[in-house]
């Protein structure tokens, strides 16, 4: 918020009045679904408001659609300059728009394409009237902090890389990745050269050939292969296609990216131990109690493989007794061993028995049952 205040102030002068703004979500914390872009994008728009920025010259000079307000927003976060507009230290992150974007230029019904750096509408395409997109939290955070801070910030110095690369090489000035591969039909095919020639391992900058191909090779099929065929697929109503774009996207973000949360291939476990003792969870295992994060135990699958109860040993103990002393009517009575489970056994009693009334009951412990009863 302090970040969206002192960036308005800096950039555009009458912006004089505060305001109380309250703030709600149901969003899981840390969860990687751009609360930090829709905090800086609600702040904004309530100050907006506030000082009816609308009418600023300077605004209106600078930003006069939703595409452009997307950018700015964008470059309000990470403290980018955007045209003349002074940048600052923003909240820390090397993102780009593309969450602003989402926010603030999506449609209903609709799946809307945009190509960034900067912010241009490609196509919209109607979303099918069944169908609906599911979002899910991984229950893993998406800290954006500390080590976990410079893992995220570590995509976009990989590009940076590439681009220093490019430009010592070729003297070009291009400004994005995209910029570059759409310079010449064979700047891909060049910019691997370059990254590949034993004389820009002296660069310096931490990265090492195998790490920058594999993030060139991720951007340009993500970019130039996976979303122009997505659209289309989804366009002509082929979702069998459109889900095998999307498996490939995913990968490519695993292997290449390297800062995805990879989808487990076993089943879910939770790390069970004494240190769980006293403590409260939530449903992925961490504290509820204002404890220490719990470490260290076994390997306990959430999911075990229950029997069906008939195709356990049954353990049927047939005996006779009756309600009172005259020993009459007698009824059959059966003894099942722990854990049989017991009410899907009473079937059992059922066909063992000719009577036209049948009582069924269970007992915690067949030898605590009175003899006589």
């Amino acid at each position: 918020m302090a970040t969206v205040v002192n960036r308005l102030s800096t950039n555009f002068d009458r912006m004089s009045r505060g305001a109380d703004i309250a703030y709600a979500s149901d969003l899981p914390a840390d969860a990687g679904m751009s609360s930090s872009s829709t905090l800086v994008v609600a702040t904004f728009i309530a100050l907006s408001k506030t000082n009816d920025l609308r009418s600023n010259t300077s605004f209106r000079n600078m930003i006069s659609s939703g595409e452009e307000l997307a950018a700015y927003l964008g470059a309000v976060e990470n403290g980018r300059p955007f045209r003349q507009l002074s940048g600052d230290e923003g909240v820390g992150t090397f993102g780009g728009n593309q969450d602003q974007t989402a926010i603030l230029c999506s449609r209903a019904g609709a799946l809307v394409q945009y190509r960034f750096a900067p912010v241009h509408f490609e196509r919209s395409v109607p979303l099918p009237h069944d169908h609906v997109f599911v979002i899910g939290s991984s229950g893993v955070l998406a800290e954006k902090t500390g080590a976990a801070l410079e893992l995220y910030n570590r995509q976009a110095r990989r590009v940076y890389a590439l681009l220093d690369r490019w430009r010592a090489a070729t003297g070009r000035n291009d400004a994005t990745l995209g910029a570059v591969l759409e310079s010449s039909p064979d700047a891909l095919a060049r910019l691997e050269q370059i990254v590949r020639d034993p004389a820009m391992q002296e660069v310096g900058d931490g990265f090492d050939r195998a790490d920058l191909i594999a993030r060139l090779e991720q951007f340009a099929t993500e970019a130039n292969e996976i979303i122009p065929a997505a659209g289309d697929a989804l366009e002509r109503g082929d979702l069998e296609t459109l889900g095998e774009l999307v498996d490939r996207s995913q990968r490519g973000a695993e292997v290449q990216l390297g800062n995805q949360v990879v989808a487990r291939s076993e089943d879910a476990r939770v790390m069970v131990g004494p240190q769980l003792l006293g403590r409260v969870i939530d449903g992925f295992g961490l504290p509820m109690d204002g404890g220490p994060t719990i470490e260290g135990g076994e390997p306990y699958s959430l999911y075990g493989t229950a029997r069906s109860p008939m195709e356990r040993e049954q353990g049927f103990e047939s005996r006779t007794t009756a309600f009172s002393r005259r020993q009459s009517p007698q009824f059959p009575v059966g003894r099942l061993p722990t854990g049989a489970g017991k009410l899907p056994a009473l079937p059992i009693f059922k066909t063992r028995s000719n009577r036209m009334v049948n009582a069924a009951a269970c007992a915690a412990d067949w030898e605590k049952l009175p003899s006589e009863h």
